[in-house]
């Protein structure tokens, strides 16, 4: 057992001398968290593996605002400076070093940690978190852009400390500070979980943090459809833009900016020279079927180009093109993803039919659409082909399906087709089909 703990000790003053020597940084070299927090497995003090030295070192922590001022608090979102500073009373040591972690109550990462601003200093990405350290003899000054962490964190600690060296490599004469922190409280305010917002995504609610319930909300410009009093933002009929959301409590008024984005908006369809394509009455799936006896086409992507198509079937798949080699007669789903910011996903079933005749599918061209762009939502389709049972089928920018019509279509005759009142501005997508014929337009709602 001596022998054991003899080998042991050995073994952790070597990891100590092979780490704490380093002037990369300790979480860079593999020894983890030594700022002093509760992850800290050891400090480079007393026990540790700086020493002798006798520098009267000293660590400080602030944290500055777009100006330069110090805060004691901060806004969710928002972009502050971390600022560390090892600084010695005494002697003259060759440099300094360092290291600070941003934690939440729960130990985790809070915020983040980006563009470093000073020379000698890195970033290190140690057991899920971000560490700001030297990256060689530092001057004693790290600074970091940290961005504060989402609405609800509450309160957040920066924990810190630094060591002053002489430069010889070894962990004799050098000095280092005690572990330091601050803490910083969430400021009261009015905020949603994030600054920008896409018209696709679920209707947010307003995060009160420090201000009563029960107020009013108000968006200038007026063109936010709050769904409820507890600021729950309907964005489906709201207009994309730019926004200061409003909180009035009894005078007490707090504000927020949001942007609203346009969706990407894409919708897969295949050429019905060689497709057919219904929508399945029970579960609203789209579904394609392809031609027994015809080629293997690739998809045509109505709306955003350059997304991703998958699949979680054995198909040979295409990822760019979509194009599949080996469909069988089963249904299969594939999925094309949009790759922007407000991405946009379109699910699809494909199939083998051999009861599709490849003769009798065709596109339409006897429609015509005016006026696109529409200022009221009023469309005019003219039908200068025959008269047949014509249905049509409309989507929104997010590929949601959001009316079907199906009436005889006249021919000769002027149909009027009117979006749905609530229908905000933005691109519109309407499928003309009659039989297994097909015509579609992009219509566009200013």
């Amino acid at each position: 057992m001596k022998i054991k703990f003899i080998l042991s000790t050995f073994l952790a003053l070597a990891a100590c001398i092979l780490f704490c020597s380093l002037n990369s940084g300790t979480a860079y070299g593999g020894l983890g968290d030594i700022t002093g927090s509760p992850l800290s497995t050891m400090t480079c003090s007393g026990g540790g593996c700086h020493g002798g030295g006798n520098y009267g070192t000293l660590t400080s922590i602030q944290v500055l605002d777009s100006v330069g001022n110090i805060v004691s608090t901060y806004r969710p979102g928002e972009t502050y400076t971390l600022e560390i500073n090892v600084s010695s009373s005494t002697g003259s040591p060759a440099g300094y070093g360092a290291q600070a972690v941003v934690l939440d109550t729960a130990n985790a990462q809070a915020g983040d940690l980006d563009s470093i601003q000073t020379l000698n200093t890195r970033i290190t990405s140690y057991n899920g978190r971000k560490y700001l350290e030297q990256f060689g003899l530092n001057s004693g000054a790290l600074r970091v852009r940290w961005t504060a962490p989402a609405p609800g964190t509450g309160q957040v600690t920066v924990y810190a400390a630094g060591v002053a060296v002489d430069g010889w490599g070894n962990m004799t004469d050098d000095e280092p500070s005690a572990a330091v922190s601050i803490s910083l409280n969430e400021a009261a305010g009015l905020y949603y979980s994030q600054s920008f917002l896409c018209a696709n995504a679920s209707n947010p609610t307003a995060i009160l943090t420090g201000l009563t319930p029960g107020g009013t909300f108000s968006a200038v410009p007026p063109n936010i459809v709050f769904a409820d009093t507890l600021g729950t933002i309907n964005l489906l009929t709201s207009d994309t833009g730019s926004y200061t959301i409003y909180y009035n409590e009894n005078g007490n008024i707090d504000s927020v900016s949001l942007r609203i984005l346009q969706s990407d908006w894409a919708l897969i369809s295949y050429d019905p020279t060689n497709a057919s394509h219904y929508i399945d009455n029970v579960t609203g799936d789209s579904i394609f079927q392809l031609a027994c006896f015809g080629i293997d086409p690739s998809p045509i992507i109505l709306g955003e180009q350059g997304g991703i198509f998958s699949t979680t079937a054995a198909l040979m798949l295409d990822s760019i093109s979509g194009s599949i080699s080996n469909i069988s007669f089963a249904p299969t789903l594939v999925t094309y993803t949009t790759n922007g910011v407000c991405s946009h996903i379109d699910s699809f079933w494909v199939v083998r039919d051999c009861s599709v005749n490849t003769e009798k599918i065709g596109k339409i061209s006897s429609f015509s659409l005016f006026p696109n762009p529409s200022s009221d939502g009023v469309f005019y389709i003219e039908n200068s082909g025959e008269t047949s049972e014509t249905s049509i089928e409309i989507y929104n920018s997010q590929g949601q399906n959001i009316d079907n019509l199906h009436f005889l279509f006249e021919a000769a005759s002027l149909y009027t087709l009117s979006l749905p009142e609530e229908s905000p501005a933005g691109f519109y997508f309407l499928r003309l089909r009659q039989g297994q014929k097909v015509q579609t337009f992009k219509l566009l709602r200013e």
